[in-house]
């Protein structure tokens, strides 16, 4: 039997393991899919010596990329990895490194807008989740993209890092703190994505000082939280008659990308989004 794990801090609420244990199942392969919270990757590799795969969320993204000795185009460029194969030689681990978090946001975003092209994009965050989005948006047409985070050192390397591959003019950075600036982007934004696990089980924070209520009326909100079902953010969208979702379809489809990646076979989506759906509530 094959096994499989997901790895990442604050990890009790994934359905990530519901979701791949029933993929397996439903097509008949021996695995098992299983959490593994961690705090720090210290002795890493000898908590991954009987897995055959896993995948990874915050905050690890990337840091583990930065451990493979393979990494996918998107994975190279993003610096961030949400979905490893492990390979075993006599010496050590060989980690392949993929990004499937794109895939999965795109999948799920094109289901409501088929073309993202000079569109203005505001995320929130700047970890490796937020690095995902940016990549999909700037390599989609794109027309700007502005990082609304706390750290704008973390921003600024995610700037840097895409200019070797993108126009990083497109990226402003605009600090959580720079309240007049942040209220003129947030009015120009066609998108809106949380990034952030702000919200994640219902957990309250003081969402005012993202100024959600001068979005414009034709602004979609994307809050990559799936928990609970309406999130913080998609209940705030909603209050204001914006259009918005939460980060459960992105979850499945990237998930069936990263299944598809260990095995060579693919889940229907859209059942599993039904059954997901069935699990929060």
């Amino acid at each position: 039997m094959k096994n499989f794990s997901l790895i990442g801090s604050d990890i009790d609420f994934s359905l990530s393991a519901v979701m791949m244990n029933h993929a397996f199942k439903d097509a008949g392969i021996k695995a098992f899919y299983q959490l593994m919270p961690l705090n720090d990757l210290v002795d890493f590799k000898s908590k991954i010596q009987n897995l055959a795969g896993f995948n990874v969320t915050r905050p690890f993204k990337s840091q583990i990329a930065s451990m493979c000795t393979f990494l996918s185009q998107e994975a190279q460029i993003t610096g961030s990895v949400n979905t490893v194969i492990v390979n075993k030689n006599e010496q050590d681990f060989l980690l392949s490194g993929y990004n499937t978090d794109i895939t999965g946001f795109l999948l799920t975003l094109n289901k409501y807008f088929p073309s993202l092209k000079n569109s203005n994009a505001l995320i929130l965050g700047s970890g490796g989740s937020a690095r995902s989005i940016v990549y999909a948006f700037l390599n989609n047409g794109c027309k700007k993209i502005d990082i609304l985070c706390r750290s704008i050192e973390s921003a600024t390397r995610i700037k840097m890092d895409f200019a070797a591959f993108f126009d990083a003019d497109k990226i402003d950075i605009v600090s959580l703190h720079s309240v007049e600036t942040q209220k003129k982007r947030i009015a120009s934004a066609d998108f809106f994505v949380n990034c952030t696990p702000v919200g994640m089980n219902g957990k309250l924070e003081n969402t005012d000082i993202f100024f959600m209520h001068n979005l414009k009326k034709t602004c979609f909100v994307f809050d990559l939280v799936y928990t609970p079902l309406d999130t913080l953010f998609v209940k705030k969208a909603r209050s204001l008659s914006l259009s918005g979702c939460s980060g459960l379809e992105m979850l499945v489809y990237q998930g069936k990308e990263a299944f598809k990646l260990w095995t060579g076979k693919e889940f229907d989506a859209e059942n599993m989004i039904t059954l997901l759906e069935k699990c929060i509530k």
